[in-house]
């Protein structure tokens, strides 16, 4: 019997969070009697990454489709019925993207919903402006054609942004066919982790969140003319604003750590693409007034912004 959907589960450790992504789609599936799937985790025990646990589980998969969970997080019950069903046996569909709610970690209250008001159809350059550059960067809430993947695959060694690239190498390759579904559907619950991104101590493998935006910029520019010139203004902001981030996360490390050669280094590379990317047209106009005044600083006035950078008082939640 050929099998339909296989679901990738990459996981650390075995506990109570995996049992319970595998359940969810265990119902999920068994919502769907006329869907064949196999539910395939994935162990990382040893910590290779998760792009190579999602590679892995993807040579295994069977399915005409693949769709990916984190052992953190859950399928919605109605993710078959709602997002996959209504497009399987279409031939011109090679991904869908759905909508999700977010729940807060160890909980179950939901804390916001992203969705679609209504379906509607993208080809692979338009995905990338309409979706990939508007946060539409993780390959969860997602069910991606098996034949349309091909040979492509997670890059490994990056900690971040691993999903981004991959999702823009399958909308490369679609290209202008019009072979992505946003589905009005909610399918997915994401499990925020109650420790944003700014209240994590900065760590090197930050840098590869700066690495990543780049890495897109030159997936991106041999195709610039088939994009508008909002893909690169919107892709310099992105880019500026990461690298604000950086720079904030270096401030707030202890003096004598923030002050190593690295770290110094990485403050650099930050200040260095936010003024690359404050000559593109159309990128500070996209700031907030918030990040214009901080690029400002950063880019003229680099003490300044990392003293200010550094007062608890101005902290932010960026999740």
């Amino acid at each position: 019997m050929s099998v339909d959907v296989s679901v990738i589960i990459p996981f650390c450790e075995r506990n109570e969070l995996l049992d319970r992504a595998v359940r969810s789609v265990e119902k999920a599936l068994a919502a769907s009697p006329d869907l064949v799937g196999e539910i395939l985790p994935v162990d990382d025990t040893a910590r290779e990454g998760v792009s190579r646990a999602r590679n892995r589980g993807m040579a295994k998969a069977q399915g005409e489709w693949i769709v990916f969970v984190d052992a953190d997080d859950e399928l919605r019950e109605d993710f078959f019925t709602e997002v996959l069903l209504p497009y399987h046996k279409d031939e011109t569909c090679d991904l869908i993207t759905c909508g999700f709610e977010t729940v807060a970690a160890g909980t179950q209250e939901i804390r916001g919903m992203e969705d679609q008001a209504e379906n509607t159809r993208l080809s692979g350059y338009s995905f990338i402006e309409n979706r990939l550059l508007r946060r539409d960067t993780h390959v969860w809430a997602k069910a991606i054609r098996r034949s349309a993947i091909g040979t492509t695959a997670f890059q490994e060694g990056l900690t971040i942004g691993e999903d981004m690239l991959f999702l823009a190498d399958l909308a490369l390759l679609a290209g202008k066919k019009r072979s992505v579904i946003v589905s009005a559907g909610i399918g997915y619950r994401y499990y925020v982790n109650p420790a944003g991104a700014m209240e994590k101590p900065y760590d090197p493998s930050f840098l590869d969140e700066l690495r990543c935006w780049e890495l897109l910029e030159e997936k991106l520019d041999p195709v610039k003319q088939a994009l508008t010139p909002y893909a690169f203004a919107a892709l310099g902001g992105i880019r500026v604003r990461s690298a604000m981030l950086l720079a904030v996360k270096v401030a707030r490390l202890p003096e004598d750590e923030r002050k190593t050669p690295d770290n110094r280094a990485a403050v650099e590379r930050a200040r260095g693409i936010v003024r690359e990317m404050l000559r593109r047209n159309g990128v500070f106009a996209g700031l907030d007034m918030r990040d214009k005044v901080r690029a400002i600083l950063l880019r003229r006035f680099p003490r300044r912004f990392l003293s200010m950078a550094a007062n608890p008082a101005l902290r932010e939640n960026r999740e």
